[in-house]
């Protein structure tokens, strides 16, 4: 069994045919690919529901190897009061992925200036000429700042495409989730992430009962990165101190038969 690399990394799938659960979305995003009008995305739904994997396996499918060549940048705005602003990024030579909400008030800077620099250098890839921008937690965005990025969303339309990520669609102004095509991702099922931890551990040959499982899933909240960290951790209790993990889970399978009584 290794436990020298995180399983939520491990185990994250990296393109569409690699899902586990969330393949209706999955299928109606290929579609959008095929499409030469490719629109700007909303993404929303709770943390942990596989946000961040449909979106790396969004561009994977558009723009290939090249989207996993990413590097973390770090640039220096000005706001109109001349208080310098400094942004870090991660970004391919196709994309960036940003969260402008850590600049707080100024973030509306953020957006304006990282959408215009990126738009104006067009795509290599002739089939889809345009760049594209990850905008992480949007719903914390200031109402300034998605004003701006509606305006500027407009203004680029033909050589970028934005794709908002958020828990929370009721937090985004009317005006610029009506310029996004709009995907719920909810979280998994109790079935679908039983699965998803079973195959880990088939994968890493632990010994790891059905009812250990179902505790993990009750105690993440169907949150699929925390649900398999708690697996790793019960796995690396075990490596470390088997004696003492098998009276844990002894204890655990008494604690979930009385809760479930």
């Amino acid at each position: 069994m290794s436990i020298k690399q995180l399983w939520c990394d491990k185990y994250r799938p990296e393109r569409f045919d690699q899902f586990q659960f969330h393949q209706n979305e999955a299928a109606r995003l290929k579609k959008l690919i095929s499409r030469e009008n490719f629109p700007h995305l909303f993404i929303y739904g709770p943390c942990g529901s596989g946000k961040r994997t449909i979106v790396r396996s969004l561009l994977f499918e558009i723009f290939g190897s090249s989207s996993r060549k990413l590097k973390i940048e770090t640039k220096i705005f000005e706001a109109p009061s001349g208080k310098k602003i400094i942004q870090t990024f991660l970004s391919s030579n196709l994309h960036l992925e940003v969260n402008p909400s850590e600049n707080g008030y100024y973030d509306r800077v953020v957006v304006q200036e990282l959408i215009k620099n990126m738009a104006t250098n067009l795509s290599v890839i002739k089939k889809y000429p345009f760049r594209m921008i990850i905008i992480d937690q949007a719903d914390s965005l200031t109402k300034e700042a998605q004003q701006a990025l509606r305006r500027t969303m407009e203004k680029y339309a033909e050589t970028c495409r934005i794709i908002l990520m958020a828990e929370h669609s009721s937090r985004i102004i009317p005006a610029l989730k009506s310029r996004c095509l709009m995907f719920r991702c909810s979280s998994p099922s109790t079935d679908e992430l039983f699965q998803v931890l079973q195959t880990i551990t088939k994968a890493e040959q632990f010994d790891c009962n059905e009812t250990l499982i179902n505790n993990v899933i009750r105690d993440s909240d169907h949150n699929v990165r925390r649900a398999i960290i708690l697996l790793q951790t019960i796995a690396i209790q075990q490596e470390l101190n088997p004696q003492q993990q098998r009276k844990n889970n002894i204890q655990q399978l008494e604690q979930f038969r009385w809760q479930q009584k």
